[in-house]
């Protein structure tokens, strides 16, 4: 059966990386069995919206983190993610542009699914 996936991207994809907190960029791609795509949604916009109310979460704060963690328990749903440490890029490579970047980033996921 076809899977849909939702895609998640984090941190910054440029080369500003002297910065605190642009060092890293962090893709996620959660796949779910085609006839299952509205459920999961779904429960996970209840949960975000029942434990996360303002859409983050400021502290790593492990009960909430637990009680998201058992109410995904029942959903059928795998997840690739990759987390790139910009630093180890070579400057000078075409990854520089962010759409170069976005492209190279998309096509490193999709081959690993």
């Amino acid at each position: 059966m076809a899977k849909i996936g939702f895609v998640s991207e984090v941190g910054s994809s440029g080369f500003g990386i002297v910065e605190p907190g642009k060092t890293h960029f962090s893709i996620t791609v959660v796949l779910v069995e085609e006839g299952t795509g509205r459920e999961a949604e779904a429960r996970i916009t209840q949960l975000l919206y029942l434990w996360l109310p303002n859409g983050e979460m400021p502290d790593p704060d492990q009960g909430i983190v637990r009680k998201i963690s058992e109410g995904l328990q029942d959903l059928d749903f795998t997840f690739h993610s990759l987390l790139i440490d910009k630093r180890k890029l070579h400057q000078k490579s075409p990854l520089q542009y962010i759409g170069t970047f976005h492209k190279f980033m998309a096509g490193l996921i999709y081959n690993n699914l």
